[in-house]
């Protein structure tokens, strides 16, 4: 593979994680749909495509979407602020769960790029729910690709 394919494959894992945190947000104003099934459907499915052009397609990843869409369904609001950090931190665990299934099917270097997802996911998230520094339909683009950004990018490890 050349350079430009590796750089392809990246900017598609990209394009994936950006497309399902559109999704995530949009779900969050009206079409809860969109933020269960569309955004998990479309995070799951580029990884898989991805895996499969790359010749790494196993159907155990296909398991991460159920989960993904768990997780998706949770809520994360609340009028106190431990309420918050709680439904959050809970939140963005079960969104690094989901990716376990990819990740098991990866291996080697997937599970390091796990540990870091969980650290910048469960980090941001709690940093956002203690200081909120967008509005809200910014902070949910954010913590979507926060923890969505790792998950198309398993199948590119090594």
């Amino acid at each position: 593979m050349t350079e430009y394919d590796f750089g392809t494959f990246g900017s598609m894992a990209l394009t994936v994680a950006v497309l399902a945190s559109v999704f995530y947000w949009l779900g969050g104003r009206a079409g809860k749909w969109k933020r269960r099934f569309l955004a998990p459907a479309i995070l799951v499915g580029g990884s898989s495509l991805l895996a499969l052009l790359l010749d790494r397609l196993n159907g155990i990843m296909l398991l991460s979407y159920p989960l993904m869409a768990t997780a998706l369904s949770l809520g994360y609001g609340g009028d106190d602020e431990i309420i918050v950090i709680w439904r959050r931190t809970l939140f963005s665990s079960a969104v690094v769960i989901a990716g376990v299934p990819i990740v098991y099917s990866i291996g080697g270097y997937a599970w390091v790029l796990l540990v870091v997802q969980a650290i910048i996911g469960i980090g941001g998230t709690r940093l956002l729910a203690t200081r909120p520094i967008f509005p809200a339909a910014i902070e949910e683009g954010v913590i979507g690709f926060l923890l969505f950004l790792f998950v198309p990018l398993y199948p590119l490890i090594r």
